[in-house]
């Protein structure tokens, strides 16, 4: 290892190395900071904002089996200066999205979100597993091939769930007209949907991109719109409790049935049922596309 370096308060060529490593660089460098290893995403006091400037945390990705390190250590001063320093430049606001790194190594990316936004976490996904479903306001996802290329753009979580936004809870109480206004402002690429309570459902066989809108007498919005979705390919491999909470998201009006994998069920359609295929391994993971029927 080379020399200690007694000035270095950040060390980017630390991300995506195994976090024992890292700590050992960073305590050889400056053995006189205390260094915090804790997983990326995790809750910190005062959203991590609090100052010590004899501390550097190091986050790594608690999904991985190495341990790797997703965000450039960085001495608690030091994380304050470059906070300020990427909101100076853009109006006093912080970078949410970076189109740019499409097309980059995967690393270079983390490295290019790092430098925009220190007080972030990077996750590494890989295309087609599934992404997590909990909001971190925190966590940066980049999606890559199999050869490490990113393939879309990198959001921090909570902007990619604005986009994606599936129910409507605060809209309930308001008129029809305002409530489908506002679904549309947030989701263009739907078409809203009025029902009347007691009304049935249009058949799964319809466009997807539907949210539907019901109203009483006095086409008042009487509970949650949703987007109709019909299944949920993207949920094939996860704990089946993680599915259900996915898919109740979508669509709160649904309910559950649970079955091993291979089991024989009872014919017939139901609009509102959801079943849910597992296997007989530790976590019962969903063994194939949940639809409703």
């Amino acid at each position: 290892m080379a020399g200690a370096d007694p000035k270095r308060t950040s060390w980017p060529e630390l991300v995506g190395i195994p976090a024992t490593p890292a700590v050992m660089r960073i305590n050889h460098d400056r053995p006189e900071l205390v260094v915090e290893v804790l997983p990326a995403g995790v809750k910190l006091p005062g959203n991590g904002r609090e100052f010590n400037p004899n501390r550097v945390r190091v986050f790594f990705n608690p999904r991985d089996s190495q341990g790797l390190v997703v965000q450039i250590p960085v001495r608690s001063r030091s994380m304050g200066r470059a906070v300020a320093a990427a909101t100076a430049g853009d109006g006093g606001k912080l970078k949410t999205a970076w189109p740019e790194v499409v097309g980059w190594v995967q690393l270079n990316a983390a490295f290019q979100i790092n430098r925009d936004r220190p007080d972030v976490s990077v996750a590494f996904f890989q295309q087609g597993t599934p992404l997590p479903t909990d909001s971190d306001d925190s966590r940066v996802i980049i999606v890559s091939d199999v050869g490490s290329v990113v393939v879309q753009t990198p959001v921090l979580v909570r902007e990619d769930h604005r986009r994606l936004k599936s129910s409507w809870p605060e809209v309930v109480g308001w008129p029809e007209f305002w409530a489908a206004l506002k679904i549309l402002n947030e989701r263009p690429d739907v078409t809203v949907l009025m029902f009347h309570d007691g009304d049935d459902l249009p058949p799964p066989e319809h466009d997807p991109k539907r949210v539907a809108i019901f109203v009483n007498d006095d086409i008042i919005v009487s509970r949650t719109p949703f987007v109709i979705k019909t299944e949920w390919p993207e949920v094939v491999g996860w704990a089946g409790f993680l599915a259900a909470i996915k898919i109740h998201d979508d669509r709160p009006d649904v309910h559950f049935e649970a079955h091993d994998v291979g089991e024989s069920v009872p014919p017939g359609f139901d609009g509102h049922r959801v079943r849910l295929f597992l296997n007989n391994d530790v976590s019962r993971t969903v063994a194939q596309t949940p639809v409703v029927g």
